[in-house]
């Protein structure tokens, strides 16, 4: 039976391929390519090989739609599951040598901004100042911030995905939320993207 169309979360296609609905599985390819193609391209310097990637990566999450378990953030699975594709393709590729580790994962943050712009139809303006307050993060502070903020996984799930204690996790947001307001940047990201970025200011008030 036709699944109803309002199910249209990325939960719900996730839900809706495990039980073999292969309109879910369209669904969630038109929604992610863009972002899926920019980030494989970031890794692989090569249009095909990041195109290919892609497709296979879907190819295989519908073939594995039966093993497949519940995730908490389908975009930031579907990017770890491309990371690792072109990890394998570039070794097959070179003999076997590791181009791209699988330890850093702050190159999601420039795409997902980049991402969220298109959406909400940002200026070209707005857009360098969240970047250039972006990059003015360590690599790990960017890195939380980017998955709490963008892919809005809880604390608990951030500590899971990054090996890191509660406290340590914490103290990355602290720092991060403290070193954009001593540039006087921390406001300007807010009235740019209030929906991603408009529970900061409550954090940073946790933060003392």
């Amino acid at each position: 039976m036709q699944k109803p169309q309002t199910e249209s979360t990325d939960p719900a296609l996730w839900q809706r391929i495990r039980e073999d609905d292969e309109s879910a599985l369209e669904a969630l390819y038109k929604r992610h390519y863009q972002v899926l193609f920019r980030y494989g391209l970031k890794l692989a310097k090569e249009k095909e090989i990041a195109q290919d990637s892609v497709q296979e990566l879907f190819f295989q999450l519908w073939n594995r739609r039966d093993k497949l378990k519940e995730v908490q953030s389908v975009r930031f699975y579907l990017m770890k599951w491309l990371k690792r594709e072109i990890v394998r393709t570039l070794n097959d590729k070179h003999s076997g040598n590791h181009l791209v580790t699988l330890d850093d994962d702050t190159e999601h943050v420039g795409l997902a901004v980049e991402d969220l712009f298109e959406k909400k139809e940002v200026s070209s303006h707005n857009a360098i100042q969240v970047r250039k307050a972006l990059e003015s993060l360590t690599p790990r502070e960017r890195e939380v911030i980017y998955m709490r903020f963008f892919l809005e996984l809880t604390y608990e799930e951030i500590c899971s995905a990054m090996n890191l204690s509660y406290q340590v996790v914490m103290n990355y947001v602290h720092r991060a939320l403290k070193s954009l307001r001593a540039n006087n940047i921390l406001n300007n990201i807010i009235s740019i993207c209030p929906l991603i970025f408009g529970s900061i200011s409550a954090i940073f008030q946790m933060a003392g």
